[in-house]
């Protein structure tokens, strides 16, 4: 990543000191950074935030992007030495991460990996090394620290506080738009899994790349925590991608799900980009029923659930069944229900970035149980 130290005289002039107009808000964990206007209104802060000491030299300042940290941090010792630069990738460490001696020696050396230490290296006052480690953790530990559903919710848990069912995104700058879904099959007493990625331009919706994975499964069915068993594949897959989608549409829930960690939520978080689940069958949640929309398409009713918003139900054709969407993460309902909509066609329910993935899997299915 790239390390840039802003001065003094540039922070304080383009940002803001944090102080009584600023808080903690924007949902229901107090998870975003708002300011507050004359009214006391909260509103997600954009920009660079800092504080000083009392001599007057700058004791840090971070970035925010839509009320979450999302860029540099960095922080000075009293006499203006740099004491750490860390780098953040929505509010979760991301990168290398630095320390420093008050003299300017470099302290220590992190890289993390989804928050998660990879390795690191330890000096002393005069620069030597005085410990270092590396290959500490694989690059998605939950899938073989151990299979356990008391472990797969604890992990589901940590990222609750890191949904945000509002847009960190302008629709027009919505280019490429993938949709992922996954087919299974069993060989003797081993299951097999193929994922495969239909990436499409939003505007010609003409189809720009396709990729697949297969591979063995681990991980069995435990209903809620599908996640754990798709995952791993989905991120193979998109790393064979030469293009770089904005969003990601996903067949399956979203924030429609049992703790909100649906599989298009919770690889939001390893993908770092907006995404939508959507499901063909309805997850019946506390028992709670859905409201069938009219029979126009277009037309949308909302699961609501102890008075929260879990998803919406969509007719998107006249006579056939609606669909099940949901906010996967960054973004509103508002618009995941417009950009679903704007996928469908005449020829099927299905929006047809998640449709073309389903073809996909069925056609590689066949090609690799042949």
């Amino acid at each position: 990543m790239k390390e840039e130290i802003l001065n003094k005289e540039y922070v304080m002039k383009n940002g803001k000191k944090f102080g009584r107009n600023f808080g903690y808000g924007g949902d229901e964990y107090d998870s975003f950074i708002v300011e507050y206007d004359q009214n006391n209104n909260e509103h997600l802060f954009t920009g660079i935030i800092y504080d000083c000491y009392e001599n007057g030299n700058l004791a840090g300042y971070y970035m925010v992007k839509s009320g979450i940290k999302d860029g540099e941090m960095v922080h000075f010792y009293p006499n203006g030495q740099v004491k750490e630069i860390k780098h953040l990738d929505k509010n979760t460490l991301e990168g290398k991460q630095k320390e420093f001696y008050e003299n300017g020696v470099l302290k220590l050396v992190e890289n993390r990996v989804l928050g998660r230490l990879v390795s690191f290296k330890k000096y002393d006052v005069q620069g030597n090394i005085l410990e270092e480690k590396d290959g500490l953790m694989e690059l998605y530990p939950m899938y073989v620290e151990k299979i356990d559903e008391e472990f797969f919710k604890s992990e589901q848990e940590k990222w609750i506080s890191k949904i945000s069912l509002k847009n960190d995104f302008l629709l027009a700058d919505i280019h490429l738009v993938a949709g992922i879904d996954i087919a299974y099959w069993t060989e003797g007493k081993n299951d097999y899994g193929v994922c495969c990625i239909v990436v499409i331009d939003y505007i010609t919706k003409q189809i720009i790349e396709e990729v697949e994975y297969w591979s063995q499964i681990d991980v069995p069915y435990i209903s809620g925590y599908l996640a754990f068993r798709e995952l791993p594949m989905v991120l193979e897959a998109v790393k064979k991608l030469q293009c770089e989608p904005d969003l990601y549409m996903f067949d399956g829930n979203g924030y429609l799900h049992y703790r909100h960690m649906g599989i298009a939520t919770h690889a939001s978080f390893y993908l770092k980009k907006p995404t939508i689940g959507v499901a063909k069958s309805y997850l019946k949640i506390k028992d709670t029923d859905f409201q069938m929309p009219k029979n126009e398409i277009g037309d949308v009713t909302y699961i609501e659930i102890d008075g929260e918003v879990y998803g919406a139900v969509m007719r998107t054709r006249k006579d056939v069944k609606p669909i099940f969407i949901s906010c996967g993460n960054w973004i509103d309902l508002e618009t995941f229900i417009k950009i679903t909509l704007h996928f469908v066609e005449k020829n099927s329910r299905l929006p047809i970035t998640t449709r073309y993935a389903d073809l996909a899997t069925h056609e590689s299915r066949r090609k690799y149980t042949q």
